[in-house]
């Protein structure tokens, strides 16, 4: 938050003036004299002469520390239209009144007026470690809640945020980028979904993790050529080698082999397909359940998520199961995503339409968007009118649609398509510390 010390002349002789009164004798006097020089300054301030309504403000102020006649002087400068001189003089109020909530109220207009955003989200909570976010401020901040800004960089393609770390290819080398926007490292040939830890990248012909700054961490040369490598979840990792998937330990052991497709494992449990059949393998390449025609693998590459995994026995029409094989409700939709994260509705397809299914099989945002991502921290890209925008959890649309394609939240940022280009969006509400 900006400080309030450049505040033009006419204002610093607010604080100057203080000491004017300050030997004035007698409490009647005092009293007369303030309602003397207030009732002055409020036919100025009516008649719109700001420079004579503040002399006499001063000299009140000079008598009293009064709130609401402080109140009165940013007031006022906001009617004159000197909104940046507003702003400094409600930093002056904040501080010196801070706990008085209309102050941080009237603080926080100007700041929107100057749309300074930032200052307006630490404000916030500032007001909040002081009791004074009242339904007045709460609805002033309402109405930039869902303002945003893009980071610098435009990406070809992305990879979809994964414990506040991303990938996006940049003139055809891959970047490891965070929810600032920054590139941490760069020329990779690929990239994959990070895990808090490490990143799958391939470097000069060779698949290996790395730490978000680049740093080599895990060596696979073990396993010989590969032409793919899964994200490390926990102690497993899926990789494809000689033209077929696998899953390895850290120690390089392979737990099974020998398949056509594999997501990555997540909690103890991937999906893997050979000649057109899946099934589901546990951390030590077990069959859980029967097999399928087809099975979910959700944009981070894992099939199981909240608890269930999405499969079909016709290839028409998907259901969810639990860790040990057994279905979860009787509702069968088109399609879905899969669940993304946990405790949040997946994208589903029924009827033509997409809407959000929880993973106790209700249906908590009813089918009617042409397309949809699953929910992530919070909100779920939607297509409307072939653009995409993004709802909250309540099905509100916050993001009006205008993207030609939109991929999933982290903490408050997210990657859209402009045009040919993926740029970061970033909310000021989440990206102002």
């Amino acid at each position: 938050m900006k400080k309030y010390k450049n505040l033009i002349p006419l204002l610093l002789v607010c604080f100057m003036a203080l000491s004017i009164y300050s030997d004035y004798a007698g409490a009647k006097e005092k009293t007369v004299k303030i309602s003397e020089n207030l009732e002055l300054a409020r036919e100025n301030r009516k008649k719109g002469v700001v420079q004579d309504a503040l002399t006499y403000y001063e000299k009140v102020m000079a008598l009293e520390k009064n709130f609401a006649v402080e109140l009165e002087v940013g007031e006022m400068l906001e009617e004159a239209e000197l909104y940046k001189e507003a702003e400094e003089w409600g930093e002056h109020l904040v501080d010196k009144f801070p706990k008085e909530a209309e102050g941080y109220s009237f603080l926080l207009a100007q700041y929107i007026v100057n749309r300074d955003y930032e200052s307006s989200f630490q404000l916030n909570d500032k007001a909040v470690n002081n009791g004074c976010d009242n339904e007045t401020f709460h609805s002033l901040l309402a109405e930039i809640d869902y303002l945003y800004e893009y980071a610098y960089g435009q990406y070809e393609d992305v990879i979809t945020f994964s414990a506040g770390m991303a990938a996006g290819l940049m003139e055809g080398k891959w970047q490891l980028v965070d929810g600032k926007g920054n590139a941490t490292a760069y020329d990779f040939q690929k990239a994959g979904l990070y895990n808090g830890e490490v990143f799958p990248v391939k470097r000069k012909g060779k698949w290996q993790y790395v730490t978000a700054d680049g740093s080599k961490k895990i060596d696979i040369s073990k396993l010989g050529d590969c032409e793919e490598l899964g994200s490390l979840i926990g102690n497993l990792f899926k990789a494809k080698c000689k033209g077929v998937y696998g899953y390895y330990n850290i120690q390089m052991e392979e737990i099974a082999g020998g398949f056509e497709v594999a997501s990555s494992m997540n909690e103890g449990l991937g999906a893997v397909s050979s000649k057109g059949k899946w099934k589901v393998l546990d951390s030590k390449g077990m069959q859980v359940g029967k097999e399928y025609k087809d099975i979910v693998i959700n944009v981070r590459d894992v099939a199981y998520q909240n608890e269930r995994i999405w499969v079909s026995d016709d290839g028409k029409g998907y259901y969810m199961i639990d860790a040990a094989g057994e279905r979860v409700g009787q509702i069968e939709v088109e399609a879905t995503r899969g669940f993304t994260v946990s405790e949040e509705p997946a994208a589903i397809e029924q009827g033509g339409k997409w809407g959000f299914m929880d993973n106790q099989g209700e249906m908590v945002i009813k089918p009617q968007y042409e397309d949809a991502r699953s929910f992530c921290n919070g909100y779920a890209a939607v297509k409307q009118k072939g653009v995409w925008g993004f709802i909250d959890a309540q099905g509100e649309m916050v993001i009006e649609p205008q993207f030609a394609d939109a991929r999933d939240f982290s903490d408050g940022s997210v990657f859209v398509k402009r045009g040919e280009k993926f740029e970061l969006l970033m909310l000021y509400r989440n990206n102002y510390k």
